[in-house]
C-alpha cells in the first residue's frame, strides 16, 4: 500500500512536471507563433508599402510612356498609310491617264483603219471603172 501511494505521488509529480513542461512548450510555441505572425505582418506591411510605391511611382510613368509610344506608333502608321494612299491615288491617276491615252490611240487607229478601208473601196471602185472602160 505504501508502494502504491509512493508510485501515485511519483506519477503525480511526473504529471505535474510533464504538465509544466507541456505548458512551457505551449508557451514557447505561442511565443514563436506570435513572433512568426508579427514578422509576417511586418513583411505584409512592407510588401503593401512596396506595391503602393510601385503602383504610384513606377508603373504610372511606364504606363504613361507606353501609351505615348502607342500614340506615336499610331501617328507614324497613319502617316505611312496617308503616304501609301497618296501614292496609290497618284498611281491610279497615272493609270487612268494611260488608259485614256490608249483609248484615244485606239480610236485614232480605228478611224485610220476605216479611212484606209474607204480609200481601198474607192480605189477598188476606180480600178473597176478603169477595167470597164478598157
Amino acid at each position: 500500500m505504501l508502494e502504491d501511494e509512493e508510485s501515485q505521488q511519483i506519477n503525480m509529480i511526473e504529471d505535474d512536471e510533464g504538465g509544466d513542461q507541456e505548458d512551457t512548450l505551449n508557451n514557447q510555441a505561442r511565443a514563436k507563433s506570435k513572433d512568426v505572425l508579427g514578422s509576417k505582418h511586418h513583411l505584409l506591411n512592407r510588401l503593401e508599402q512596396f506595391f503602393e510605391g510601385f503602383m504610384q511611382n513606377q508603373t504610372y510613368e511606364p504606363t504613361q510612356n507606353y501609351f505615348k509610344m502607342l500614340i506615336q506608333n499610331n501617328r507614324r502608321e497613319q502617316e505611312e498609310l496617308l503616304a501609301l494612299k497618296e501614292e496609290n491615288d497618284a498611281s491610279i491617276a497615272f493609270q487612268e491617264r494611260k488608259n485614256q491615252e490608249q483609248a484615244q490611240f485606239m480610236e485614232g487607229l480605228q478611224e485610220r483603219v476605216f479611212g484606209l478601208k474607204r480609200e481601198a473601196k474607192a480605189q477598188e471602185g476606180e480600178v473597176n471603172n478603169l477595167t470597164t472602160i478598157q
